[in-house]
C-alpha cells in the first residue's frame, strides 16, 4: 500500500494543470482552510468526497522553510472503496471528476519539511508531505550547497525537479525544462500574486543574481591576466585560431599575437574578451549580433539574416549571447576558399565593392552586442582591424562579390 501512495503522490506533483482566476480560488482556499470543509463543487450524487486526513507532524527549521503550505491546486486522490487501489490527480474542483465507485479524498495544503541531519548524516533533504500515510525520504532532493554558499540561495535538486525558495514562505517546484509546475505558500494570501508566470520570473531572476556572484570570483582569476585586464571589452584579431588558448577556453596568446592589419591574401580571425559573460545581460530572449562597419556603411548581421530567406539560410541559426569571459576564435576572413569566410563581413565588402580602386587601407570595425526584439541593446566588445587591399587581390575581391551575388539572386 506504501508503494501505491508513493506512486500516487509523484503522478500528483508532476501533473500540469491550467491556471485558475488567482482571487477568486484564493478566497474558495482561504474558506476551506479556516472552516474544514470541502470544497464547493466537490458534490456530485452517489460519490463520497471528503478532506484527506493529513501528516500529523508539524516542521520548523532555522532556515525558516518547515512548515504547512497551501496550494494553489486541490490534491485529489481517488480511494477504491473494495479494491483500496488509487487514482491520482491535481485538479481544480471544478475540474475534477468524481468517481462514483470511488472515495474521493482531497487535500489544499502540504506540509514541507527540510531537514539538515538524518541519522547523524548532514543530508540538507526537502521533503513534502501530502497525507498522514507520507513517509521522508533523505537522499531524493538535495540542497545545492555550492549555490546557497555562494549567494545564499535555498535551490534544492532531485531526479527531473527543482524547488527553489522565491522568498521567505514561497517555494515554486520546478519540472525538468524549468517550467514552473506548482507553487506552496505559508500565506494563502501569496497564492494570488504568484500564478506560475510571475513565480517563473522570480525564479529567473533569482537564478540570475547567484549567477553574477559566482561570476564575480571567475572574474578576478581572469583579471589577474596581463592580456585579459588590456583587451577586456575589445575584440582582438589574430592570424590563427591556433594561435589562441580558445579550444580550452584559456588565455595562451600575448599582446604580440594580435594583428592590426590583414589583406585578402591573409586570413584573419577574433576572439572577443567580456567585462561579465554577455548573457548575464540580458536573460531572456536576447541574440548575439555582430556589426560590421566601413567607410560609412554599416552591415548588421541579424538584419542581413532576416532580409531573406537565401541569407536566412546562409548565415545559420540565431545565437544566444556568450556565457563565457571570452568567445571562441571565429574565421573573419580566409582566402583559401573564400568561402569559408564569415558572409556578413563579405557582404560588407560587396556593398562597399566601388571604393576598391587601386592599392587602399580600409579602417574595419567590428562590434559584438545583445540584440533584443531587433534592437542592438548592449554593446558587449569592440574591435578595429585595417584591410590593406592591393589591386592585385582584384581576384579575391571578385570572388566574394560573386559569392555574394549567388546569395543575392536566390
Amino acid at each position: 500500500m506504501k508503494k501505491i501512495v508513493q506512486f500516487a503522490i509523484v503522478a500528483i506533483l508532476t501533473t500540469s494543470v491550467a491556471n485558475v482566476n488567482a482571487q477568486g480560488f484564493l478566497k474558495k482556499l482561504v474558506d476551506k482552510a479556516n472552516a474544514g470543509s470541502k470544497p464547493k463543487e466537490a458534490t456530485k450524487k452517489g460519490a463520497i468526497v471528503e478532506p484527506i486526513a493529513p501528516y500529523p507532524k508539524d516542521f520548523s527549521d532555522d532556515l525558516g522553510i518547515g512548515g504547512t503550505y497551501f496550494i494553489k491546486d486541490t490534491i485529489w486522490y481517488c480511494l477504491n472503496k473494495e479494491t483500496q487501489s488509487q487514482r491520482a490527480e491535481l485538479k481544480e474542483g471544478k475540474d475534477y471528476k468524481y468517481y462514483s465507485d470511488y472515495k474521493n479524498l482531497y487535500a489544499t495544503s502540504v506540509k514541507i519539511e527540510y531537514a539538515r541531519e538524518y541519522q547523524d548524516k548532514v543530508v540538507n533533504a526537502l521533503n513534502i508531505y501530502t497525507h498522514e500515510k507520507d513517509e521522508g525520504h533523505y537522499d531524493n532532493i538535495k540542497l545545492d550547497e555550492k549555490r546557497k554558499k555562494a549567494s545564499n540561495m535555498l535551490y534544492f535538486t532531485g531526479y527531473h525537479v527543482s524547488y527553489i525558495v522565491l522568498e521567505p514562505g514561497v517555494i515554486a517546484k520546478l519540472g525538468e525544462k524549468d517550467e514552473v509546475e506548482c507553487v506552496y505558500a505559508k500565506d494563502a494570501a501569496k497564492l494570488a500574486t504568484y500564478d506560475k508566470e510571475t513565480a517563473l520570473a522570480k525564479y529567473q531572476q533569482i537564478m540570475m543574481a547567484g549567477k553574477k556572484q559566482e561570476l564575480k570570483a571567475e572574474r578576478e582569476k581572469w583579471a589577474a591576466n596581463d592580456v585579459y585586464k588590456k583587451m577586456v571589452g575589445k575584440i582582438g584579431f589574430v592570424k590563427h585560431y591556433n594561435n589562441t588558448g580558445w579550444a580550452y577556453n584559456k588565455i595562451d596568446e600575448t599582446m604580440e599575437t594580435f594583428i592590426s592589419s590583414f589583406d585578402f591574401d591573409k586570413k584573419a580571425y577574433w576572439r572577443a574578451y567580456f567585462d561579465m559573460p554577455p548573457n548575464t545581460l540580458c536573460p531572456n530572449g536576447c541574440d548575439q549580433n555582430i556589426i560590421y562597419e566601413m567607410e560609412g556603411v554599416k552591415v548588421s548581421t541579424l538584419e542581413l539574416r532576416k532580409s531573406s530567406a537565401a541569407w536566412s539560410n546562409k548565415l545559420g541559426s540565431k545565437r544566444p549571447p556568450e556565457d563565457r569571459f571570452l568567445s571562441d576564435c571565429p574565421t573573419l576572413f580566409d582566402y583559401n576558399p573564400v568561402s569559408l569566410s564569415d558572409y556578413a563581413f563579405m557582404y560588407l565588402i560587396y556593398t562597399c565593392k566601388a571604393k576598391f580602386t587601386g592599392d587602399k587601407s580600409f579602417k574595419i570595425k567590428m562590434t559584438i552586442t545583445n540584440n533584443n526584439a531587433g534592437v542592438d541593446k548592449d554593446v558587449v566588445a569592440t574591435g578595429q582591424i585595417n584591410l590593406e587591399y592591393k589591386a592585385t587581390q582584384k581576384p579575391t575581391l571578385d570572388k566574394i562579390i560573386e559569392l555574394v551575388d549567388k546569395v543575392e539572386n536566390q
